[in-house]
């Protein structure tokens, strides 16, 4: 069954706020920015942004790569590291000419996003209120585009694909409440949208389980379908940690992805990140805790969890969420090294370029190396993996437990 995708209202008023989104008009031009390795190309803020009016200094690079001013434990920038990201960058791979989707709950246009947003779209309340729409307000969204593809080098904030846009499909308001049926139409848009916008890899951060099997079927439906048109989809574990993961990660048709800890001594499984059962087990895993991305000030996850204050641009979020998010980038970082692989090609990939830790049940395959992953689709090296059909999963309304970021701390 495929479901009927209503038309999403997209605002004047983002196009001031996302400079990206203002290049193409009320309907913005896809970000086609396929780039010569070697080359960092960083789109510069051409308008004010809403956080204290500052615009963006014009910056088009193509020398150094990305870096952060400092690495502390749980930065993006510790992260990065952790998952061998700074020597892509330094092989000229950031993501460019790859926008990820990211079904979820918004992207406020803090700086570090400003110009990373290709197009943004809503299917929530909010998007009656030209002050709201398209906007993240529960702080979700935002935080995981940080680690996706935060650009903001004066804060020294860079995310794990900088060179990446994002596509951001908002289904979730302040309260991060979402309908089953906004989700399966915010994914279809995606499918629907894919080549207009370069879309190459959907990202879908929430994990929510229900009694309802007409409701897990469409949902796993959508999920397949994204798969079947292309997309490279990454799920999200969840966090309950038990055994059986559920929808979406329970479908074969995603990579998902488990969360795991860096300590002083390697990797570490967390006591939240939800198992497999032996025949479905998550994919890969990538760390998840306390990670260090964007805040949105005055936003539900602002106000309410006064605990994950870090600065006045970050926030801290722990959750199988923030690993997806990091997955996501991985795939982009990929995809930009060989454009011509295929989603099942790039989940070989990393779970080939991945070490143990763990058991297969709790982190499949284990931490990919951005640095293996890359030397092994630039050696030509080719797989045939086949898509998968969906497992169980369900869900009626889900409240903001339902995006899978276990705390914000």
């Amino acid at each position: 069954m495929i479901s009927t995708v209503d038309r999403p209202v997209v605002h004047p008023e983002l196009l001031e706020e996302f400079p990206a989104l203002a290049r193409g008009g009320d309907q913005p031009s896809p970000r086609r920015r396929r780039t010569p390795r070697g080359a960092w190309l960083a789109l510069a803020a051409s308008a004010a942004m809403i956080t204290g009016g500052v615009v963006a200094v014009d910056h088009l690079d193509d020398g150094p790569a990305p870096v952060q001013s400092e690495v502390a434990p749980g930065s993006l920038s510790a992260l990065a590291a952790q998952l061998d990201v700074p020597a892509a960058w330094s092989n000229g791979i950031t993501g460019a000419g790859v926008n990820i989707a990211m079904v979820d709950t918004g992207v406020a246009p803090v700086e570090a996003l400003a110009d990373q947003v290709v197009v943004a779209v809503d299917f929530t309340d909010e998007a009656a209120d030209a002050t709201t729409a398209g906007i993240d307000t529960y702080g979700h969204g935002t935080h995981l585009a940080g680690i996706v593809a935060a650009d903001d080098p004066a804060n020294g904030i860079s995310g794990l694909a900088p060179g990446a846009g994002i596509v951001s499909v908002k289904v979730a308001g302040r309260d991060g409440s979402v309908m089953p049926l906004d989700l399966i139409k915010g994914i279809d848009w995606v499918v629907a949208n894919a080549d207009q916008y370069d879309i190459g890899v959907l990202s879908l951060a929430f994990n929510a389980p229900t009694t309802d099997p007409t409701t897990e079927q469409m949902l796993l439906d959508a999920v397949e379908r994204a798969w079947d048109a292309g997309l490279v989809v990454i799920t999200a574990a969840g966090n309950d940690g038990g055994v059986g993961l559920t929808a979406p990660a329970s479908s074969r048709s995603s990579i998902a992805v488990a969360a795991v800890e860096a300590t002083d001594f390697g990797f570490e499984v967390t006591d939240f990140s939800s198992m497999g059962d032996g025949l479905r087990n998550p994919d890969i895993a990538v760390p998840g805790k306390s990670i260090q991305s964007l805040r949105v000030p005055g936003s539900y996850a602002d106000t309410e969890h006064p605990e994950g204050y870090v600065d006045e641009f970050r926030f801290k979020g722990t959750g199988t969420s923030q690993s997806a998010a990091a997955a996501a980038a991985l795939a982009a970082l990929v995809l930009e090294a060989n454009p011509d692989l295929t989603n099942d090609q790039v989940r070989d990939t990393l779970i080939s370029a991945s070490t143990q830790v763990g058991t297969p049940e709790q982190t499949g395959a284990g931490v990919p190396s951005a640095l293996v992953a890359i030397d092994l689709v630039s050696e030509g090296v080719s797989w045939t993996g086949q898509a998968w059909s969906g497992q169980a999963w369900s869900g009626q309304a889900w409240s903001g437990q339902a995006w899978s970021g276990q705390a914000w701390s």
